[in-house]
């Protein structure tokens, strides 16, 4: 019932499933003054395991969001983990054999990036 004592009906939260994919797409103005719109989109590849990878940058940020725009930012960053405020970049592995852990983390990898 409301306040005015009349029955409403009852109204069921709208659930969002968030796709696999994270996109970002952000505008630039350079120096020639034209804006540019580029789109660049992760892929998330594992949840609860992060890659074993030396080569990986360390920054606080506040969503996978942020992170991933972190990661778009710099130039070697080819795959990101998001953990509970930690955003982990790393480059891509060349090695023959990929190892993994186990963590509290989502881990996202580069699809697409049209930048120039």
């Amino acid at each position: 019932m409301n306040l005015k004592g009349m029955e409403t009906p009852i109204q069921y939260p709208l659930i969002l499933i968030l796709p696999l994919a994270l996109t970002l797409v952000f505008s630039m103005t350079p120096l020639t003054g034209e804006s540019t719109c580029d789109e660049v989109i992760f892929k998330e590849i594992t949840k609860s395991k992060c890659l074993i990878d030396q080569m990986k940058i360390l920054v606080n940020t506040s969503s996978t969001e942020e992170c991933a725009l972190r990661c778009v930012l710099h130039l070697k960053c080819q795959y990101f983990s998001y953990c509970n405020g930690s955003c982990y970049m790393h480059r891509l592995l060349y090695e023959k054999e990929i190892k993994d852990y186990d963590c509290n983390c989502s881990s996202y990898i580069l699809l697409s990036d049209t930048r120039k």
